[in-house]
């Protein structure tokens, strides 16, 4: 059995023993969800947001879904709840950018990118999808310097140095 499944297992023993723990149940969920299982892992979102409505992760957990399955509408519904709940989450603005940016909301894109910014000054992902919201706004020059931000926060990743070349997103 291998880590993901011992996590379910755990996670259904704490559901077996306490039904309504949405925590248990958001937690099941994110393992459904790191093993692929987009079906069942939205099953326990839902149950999570049942049990406890005031919870930001499980909205933000299902808006995360949402998003793979190009459900923007009800993407940005769920993170605009996990934000409404949370809003120094800086991983749900730059999701709720992400959207914004996808449905061509550059300008609302960048608002949210750069809260994630504000909140987490190390968070290249933020730096990146700014970067490319400003290309996408024709603001080459913040775009650029977001770019480089993220190339110096995450050497690793070569698309921020890619666009960064090219000049686009």
């Amino acid at each position: 059995m291998g880590q993901n499944e011992r996590a379910q297992a755990d996670f259904s023993r704490a559901i077996e023993l306490d039904p309504r723990s949405a925590d248990a149940r958001a937690r099941r969920g994110e393992s459904f969800e790191l093993a692929g299982d987009f079906e069942h892992a939205m099953q326990e979102y839902d149950a999570a947001i049942g049990i406890d409505p005031g919870d930001p992760r499980a909205y933000f957990f299902r808006g995360r879904i949402f998003i793979r399955q190009r459900q923007f509408a009800r993407a940005l519904a769920d993170l605009d709840e996990a934000l409404r709940l949370e809003p120094r989450d800086a991983k749900a603005h730059q999701s709720r950018a992400a959207v914004l940016a996808a449905t061509g909301e550059h300008a609302r894109a960048i608002e949210d990118y750069s809260a994630a910014i504000r909140l987490n000054p190390q968070y290249a992902l933020a730096y990146q999808g700014r970067g490319d919201a400003y290309a996408r706004s024709a603001e080459p020059g913040h775009a650029l310097a977001d770019y480089t931000d993220a190339c110096r926060l995450h050497q690793h990743n070569t698309s921020p140095y890619y666009h960064r070349m090219l000049g686009e997103p």
